[in-house]
């Protein structure tokens, strides 16, 4: 259709099959642009051997100011579900991973240990419905009582409600971006190399793995990042601006696609 493409602030990967790569490596020179999010999906790229210069910017969620989150939103929607909003918010979100039980297991002895310390664990699930049933098999497990999300929330809505939890855990991306972006103590379990890169970009290199997890260093990193949380918050501040400003260079580059197209069409 003769149609300039632009990659949008892509996570690339990981590809691992040879005749996979080629093929991408054979599309992906067609394009007009390349933004990427993440150095690794960069890494994978070059390795690739793409002739386009591939350009780092950073996911788009990264773009919203924590300023322009109302928290009172997130407030009346936890309300409504019931959560103890005078309780510390302990949000969790998950996912299903083909990993032995016991991993999942550690993650509920985990929120058992914070929910007798006082604090309520909110079960979020950001792909919705699939993610509903992480949160029930964990909740099955846990002694004590927590609370599962199961509506399907919008984009903004769960900003909002992260801007009013306290400490966030998560397996899932874009509940530690939008973590980042509402400047939140975040944990990240990994199920993915997305994932390490993400947290590497804020300056956090001790990251725990959903194959290997351990309740007392699960507990132990939520814990250190709730007793660290002013410096964690006082970094992201900083983190966040500067990702803020890779964030937008996708649709920087898009306005400049749009703008060379035009200017060819008036010449023509």
């Amino acid at each position: 259709m003769r149609k300039k493409i632009l990659i949008y602030s892509q996570g690339i990967g990981p590809v691992t099959d040879k005749r996979n790569r080629l093929l991408t490596g054979i599309i992906l020179n067609k394009v007009a642009a390349i933004t990427v999010r993440d150095t690794e999906s960069k890494k994978d790229l070059e390795d690739m051997k793409i002739k386009q210069e591939i350009i780092l910017a950073a996911d788009p969620v990264l773009g919203n100011e924590a300023e322009e989150i109302d928290e009172n939103i997130g407030q009346e929607l936890l309300e409504l579900a019931n959560v103890d909003i005078n309780k510390k918010l302990l949000a969790v979100s998950l996912r299903e991973w083909p990993v032995e039980r016991e991993n999942y297991e550690a993650i509920a002895r985990t929120c058992d240990h914070f929910a007798a310390e006082g604090w309520e664990i909110i079960f979020l699930p950001m792909h919705f419905p699939d993610d509903i049933s992480a949160g029930r098999e964990v909740l099955k497990e846990m002694k004590e009582e927590a609370v599962l999300l199961k509506q399907n929330y919008s984009p903004y809505e769960t900003l909002c409600i992260l801007k009013k939890c306290d400490l966030i855990v998560s397996m899932r991306l874009h509940a530690l971006i939008m973590g980042a972006v509402v400047q939140k103590p975040i944990v990240a379990i990994s199920y993915d190399p997305k994932i390490d890169s993400f947290m590497q970009s804020l300056g956090f290199y001790d990251i725990l793995q959903i194959n290997n997890l351990k309740e007392n260093k699960l507990t132990g990193q939520i814990q250190t990042a709730w007793d660290q949380k002013d410096t964690i918050i006082s970094d992201l501040k900083v983190k966040s601006r500067e990702l803020k400003i890779r964030a937008l260079i996708p649709a920087e580059k898009a306005q400049e696609l749009l703008k060379d197209n035009l200017l060819s069409k008036a010449k023509q």
